[in-house]
């Protein structure tokens, strides 16, 4: 991480304070609008990446054959948990916000539950379209932009990925 990461950083910190600070239903649109818009690639990529990997044999090598990795545990469900333990937390933040939602005792639940599901079902299925886009090791040593430039081409697959990247920072917005 250097010095132009930092300041980006801080840069989108303050932009998203701002806007929550100024209007926090123009926060809560734009949450929900980027939230959308992140879900088109993922899609694209779960029906294609499927299709690609399936005809090409991609994908039936990435579930039989591992990819190696220097200075990974010999447990490898344990090294995904702990790499995914701050998830959680938003089951704590989501129950805050308990006052701001209309009959929350009975809509809570219900949004709680059946937005992990959609989330479990998009990113498993966004998973299986990664893994049918490039290797494992490819995977490992280049990150998932490179399936959707393997499957989209370098122009396609760059605007997919920069479209994930602008919704990842709208979905930090949330309603303060």
């Amino acid at each position: 991480i250097g010095p132009e990461c930092m300041a980006l950083s801080l840069f989108f910190m303050c932009l998203v304070y701002s806007v929550n600070a100024l209007s926090p239903k123009l926060a809560g649109k734009l949450q929900t609008t980027t939230t959308v818009i992140k879900l088109i690639p993922l899609a694209l990529m779960a029906v294609v990446g499927l299709i690609y990997g399936l005809t090409s044999g991609t994908l039936q090598d990435n579930f039989v054959h591992t990819a190696q990795v220097e200075g990974v545990s010999d447990n490898p469900l344990f090294a995904a948990v702990c790499a995914t333990a701050f998830a959680y937390e938003g089951w704590i933040i989501a129950t805050s916000i308990n006052a701001e939602i209309k009959d929350s005792r009975k809509n809570l639940p219900k949004a709680l539950i059946l937005g992990g599901i959609i989330i479990v079902a998009v990113y498993l299925f966004y998973y299986i379209g990664v893994a049918g886009g490039a290797s494992n090791q490819e995977l490992i040593d280049k990150g998932a932009t490179v399936a959707f430039t393997n499957i989209f081409g370098g122009v396609l697959g760059n605007i997919l990925n920069l479209f994930i990247a602008i919704s990842c920072m709208g979905t930090c917005n949330g309603l303060m």
